[in-house]
């Protein structure tokens, strides 16, 4: 899959995940919702990387989990994939941090 479409799909991934609408998303980052509408879309592939770096502050995210792609072949990023659009990521980063230590330990 191309790169813009990826991010398109990510963002609106995020924005799902987050329950917020287009609409909400759009006014917290000062756009026009059908611009955002096209870069969910994949429709706008010349996205500016402040209009990015705009987006992925308003879900709240750092980059190196937004760009962490669902279709990846990497098992790593995979798994933040989807830890990223768990409900209860915090409880389940706990768990695997105890596990971790966990194994420091052996």
């Amino acid at each position: 899959m191309k790169l813009e479409l990826e991010i398109a799909n990510r963002i609106k991934e995020y924005r799902i995940a987050k329950k917020l609408t287009q609409e909400q998303l759009a006014e917290k980052i000062g756009f026009d919702v059908s611009y955002l509408g096209r870069i969910e879309r994949g429709k706008s592939a010349n996205i500016q990387i402040s209009t990015l770096e705009k987006i992925i502050d308003a879900l709240n995210e750092d980059y190196t989990t937004f760009f962490s792609f669902e279709n990846a072949n990497n098992k790593y990023v995979s798994i933040v994939h989807d830890l990223s659009l768990l409900e209860n990521r915090e409880e389940v980063l706990e768990i695997i941090e105890k596990i971790i230590k966990l194994e420091k330990k052996k």
